[in-house]
């Protein structure tokens, strides 16, 4: 332990050391933070608040090499890959049509998993999981107001509308198809996905599916979070303006800009959502 007060070239090259041994910036900041709270401790003034201590963090968060994302995108040809590889599974009818209209709902509408699955299949949170009730759907839209995401914790809701579109990826046909068999189950209070049996779907059972269904593809590695990554990825290659992805991506920042893969096949996203 070195003696207080500390020398400001002291924490620097503590700082200095940390990046070298590639410590991730939270522990940086935290240790910091206790050197902070040492001087305190001890009368001494915080020297972790000098300037250059300051700008010695931003700087660390500049030069730290963010591990690559892995997930594999979603793009339309998965998509169809998906829709035909559901049908050939001996799954019972019920269960295949709910797979394919929560994957449909969640490419189209950019959702995060969090926004349409359960947190456990015997359990839900009524305050932010998707519920029946939240939908509507007709011949030529599906209207859903979601309850919750994480760019919205004040929990205003969003209202997204998706339209009907010409490929095999419709998420109107797909969620029509649901639609008819889950309200014959009642219980519109309960989450929208719901299996015949009262449970639900969960984040797991979305990435056990993605994987299952695509497991013949080599090296790749698909997770809920893929569907996202494949919409925003094709909404760039498909030209869309910067704005309009951030907003059927409900992000507030471009942090969408790093869910951007190389080039994926064509077929345009038909989302339109209002606050």
């Amino acid at each position: 332990m070195c003696a207080l007060p500390a020398k400001t070239s002291t924490i620097l090259n503590f700082i200095a050391d940390l990046f070298e041994s590639k410590a991730s910036l939270s522990t940086a900041r935290v240790y910091t933070v206790a050197i902070g709270n040492m001087h305190r401790e001890n009368d001494y003034a915080n020297p972790t608040l000098d300037d250059i201590i300051q700008r010695a963090l931003n700087g660390y968060q500049r030069l730290i090499v963010k591990k690559p994302d892995a997930r594999t995108p979603i793009t339309p040809v998965l998509m169809k890959r998906m829709k035909e590889a559901l049908i050939t599974t001996r799954w019972r009818n019920y269960d295949q049509r709910l797979f394919w209209a929560a994957l449909c709902l969640a490419w189209n509408g950019f959702l995060r998993v969090s926004e349409y699955a359960s947190p456990a299949p015997g359990r839900y949170d009524p305050n932010r999981t998707l519920r029946c009730g939240d939908c509507t759907v007709t011949p030529d839209q599906v209207c859903v107001q979601l309850r919750v995401s994480k760019t919205d914790q004040f929990g205003h809701g969003y209202e997204l509308k998706l339209s009907k579109t010409s490929d095999e990826t419709c998420p109107v046909h797909a969620m029509n198809a649901f639609w008819t068999m889950r309200t014959k189950l009642g219980m519109t209070s309960k989450p929208l996905f719901m299996f015949q049996d009262g449970t639900f779907l969960t984040n797991k059972i979305v990435d056990d599916l993605l994987k299952h269904l695509l497991k013949d593809i080599p090296d790749a590695k698909f997770t809920s979070h893929s569907l996202r990554i494949g919409a925003a990825t094709t909404a760039a290659v498909n030209n869309v303006p910067v704005e309009e992805i951030k907003k059927a991506g409900r992000w507030k920042s471009n942090a969408f800009a790093a869910y951007i893969r190389g080039k994926v096949p064509l077929t345009g996203l038909g989302q339109v959502g209002k606050v």
